[in-house]
């Protein structure tokens, strides 16, 4: 299926719009069968270094680690071996510089750094020096591109770029409707021809702001957490894992756009809690708080200066009974993927469902208390501990 196309936007709302748009997480539904489970009990290394919130990872072929922290928005070089943490390059517009680095993926015989911010890559070579940057796309601007090729999520082994993409029209007064669509698209030659792989649905409310940029303005923030969202994730050779939430299976697309539907996993529904309210309001106002942050930068980018917004969350008319049976997926280098399970009375501890392609659930893994799974490199995982202060070390784990 073709997909093309782009729609005009003002400026003046464009550094909102495309910051906001990264804000945004009766019974049993099969009867549990038995399934192992691996439990990780202690890590092969933990690196001293912290992190304040490490968002993607890549293992080097010389086994030191690649991460960008989404908070701090840096690249950092992770050497478990030596026990050094080195930052890579550093923020700014320069050729070799980064606003904001959001996905690191690995090419032939380079590492391309997607910069968000600022719509480009940032090009290094096998051992993570920088060599050249790029645009995303030849022309237009940073919140223009956003809108037409969405956000790069994966770049597989024949060098293809997989973007998320949704609709948008623009009124010109008003805050844009936004479409409950959303398409995982594969470009053959980006922001230009591309193929859709997969479709999901994710309804998405846009902010209720009033006021003015010189008065200040008002915004009611739409809590829409804990609704039911699919997931995929792309593999090296061009696969795609979908994970659906309805009845929680699976679908395997390959590189030809040929899919298997797999069976049901079993899964147990966890009830919504007050605890789970008051963590989801938390989870949402910090959400779009960074988002405005990052509004500001691309703002600034572009030679404009963000108005001053008061926040105010918005309840939903009803809060969901349950919760939905899966968060983030992730696709493993043995073609598997790992779907984290929602579980009830967990507290911090995370269990991942590791899904053979094709869809037969092999085992469940839990990741010790405060550990989440971050992504994978030969035989091993890595993993993010978060200690009392927030902050979060990086961890290697045996690839169970």
């Amino acid at each position: 299926m073709s997909y093309a196309g782009t729609r005009r936007r003002r400026r003046s709302v464009g550094a909102i719009v495309g910051a906001l748009l990264l804000a945004t997480a009766p019974m049993s539904v099969a009867r549990a069968q038995a399934r192992r489970t691996v439990v990780l009990r202690s890590p092969l290394a933990e690196h001293g270094e912290p992190l304040t919130q490490p968002a993607t990872l890549l293992e080097l072929r010389d086994g030191r680690v690649l991460v960008a922290d989404s908070k701090d928005r840096i690249l950092m070089l992770f050497d478990f071996a030596k026990g050094t943490a080195t930052q890579v390059s550093r923020q700014g517009s320069g050729p070799l510089e980064y606003q904001m680095p959001t996905g690191i993926f690995s090419l032939a015989d380079s590492v391309v750094v997607v910069d968000l911010l600022q719509q480009r890559m940032l090009v290094l070579d096998r051992a993570a020096t920088p060599l050249r940057s790029h645009r995303l796309l030849a022309t237009g601007d940073a919140a223009a591109s956003f809108v037409r090729v969405g956000t790069v999520v994966a770049v597989d082994g024949a060098g293809h770029v997989y973007s998320e993409v949704r609709g948008m029209t623009m009124v010109a007064g008003k805050m844009p409707t936004i479409s409950d669509t959303v398409a995982l698209v594969r470009w053959q030659l980006f922001g230009i021809t591309g193929d859709t792989l997969a479709t999901r649905f994710e309804h998405t409310e846009m902010p209720k702001m009033s006021g003015s940029a010189s008065e200040g303005i008002s915004m009611k923030l739409p809590i829409t957490a804990l609704q039911p969202r699919d997931a995929w994730a792309v593999f090296a050779d061009g696969r795609v894992g979908v994970a659906r939430a309805v009845d929680y299976h699976t679908e395997w697309v390959d590189a030809k756009g040929r899919k298997v539907t797999g069976p049901r996993v079993p899964y147990t529904l966890v009830a919504v809690t007050e605890a789970e309210k008051s963590r989801v309001r938390k989870v949402t106002r910090d959400a779009y708080e960074q988002g405005l942050k990052l509004g500001a930068s691309l703002a600034a980018s572009g030679g404009q200066k963000m108005p001053k917004i008061a926040m105010e969350l918005e309840e939903p008319p009803s809060w969901p009974k349950a919760r939905p049976p899966f968060g983030v997926v992730r696709a493993a280098p043995d073609g598997r993927l790992w779907v984290t399970r929602t579980i009830a009375d967990a507290g911090e501890m995370m269990e991942y469902d590791v899904i053979a392609p094709g869809g037969a659930l092999e085992r469940t893994v839990r990741l010790p208390n405060d550990v989440t799974l971050l992504g994978f490199g030969r035989g091993v995982l890595y993993a993010v501990r978060k200690d009392e202060d927030d902050l979060r070390y990086l961890q290697r784990y045996r690839l169970p």
